[in-house]
């Protein structure tokens, strides 16, 4: 199973597994008031320290940084399988300073990670319909957020 699941998504098993523990580790860090030490033992680290030595290594801050700053993250997204073999692939994105500029966005929240997946996917259509997507394309900005146990998906141009 390893092997193939190798195969199929280009990462390891174990590896998937772990940056999917960081990244929901990392949500739950900023959306809750948990200790960095239950968040050790609840995404099975062996201690606090080397929690914070993966958490760092991914995420660039330890998790009392973190927890202290309103930095922002790549969440690894969950893989699904479909049953016409597609594979939900990692979003590719990166944060970028730039000049002070108007924006004018789109948005499309939900509660749990599943539902913005779906609510992302009927957002581009929306926006392919109405002929919002070549100008974000052409543009390309973007952001997400999470908003006190909230995803928020903002697309900007």
């Amino acid at each position: 199973m390893q092997r193939i699941f190798t195969f199929l998504t280009n990462i390891s098993l174990a590896e998937y597994i772990r940056k999917r523990r960081l990244s929901k580790a990392f949500e739950e860090l900023k959306t809750t008031d948990i200790k960095i030490i239950d968040l050790a033992v609840k995404y099975q680290y062996d201690s606090q320290i080397s929690f914070a030595r993966a958490f760092k290594s991914m995420f660039g801050v330890t998790p009392s940084e973190c927890k202290l700053s309103d930095v922002e993250y790549k969440q690894f997204p969950i893989i699904k399988f479909n049953n016409n073999n597609d594979i939900c692939e990692e979003l590719n994105y990166e944060i970028k300073e730039i000049d002070e500029i108007k924006l004018y966005c789109v948005e499309t929240s939900a509660i749990t990670h599943e539902d913005l997946l779906y609510n992302i996917k009927k957002l581009y259509s929306d926006i392919e319909e109405n002929g919002l997507y070549d100008e974000f394309n052409r543009n390309g900005m973007y952001g997400i957020s999470i908003c006190k146990k909230r995803w928020l998906l903002v697309l900007c141009w």
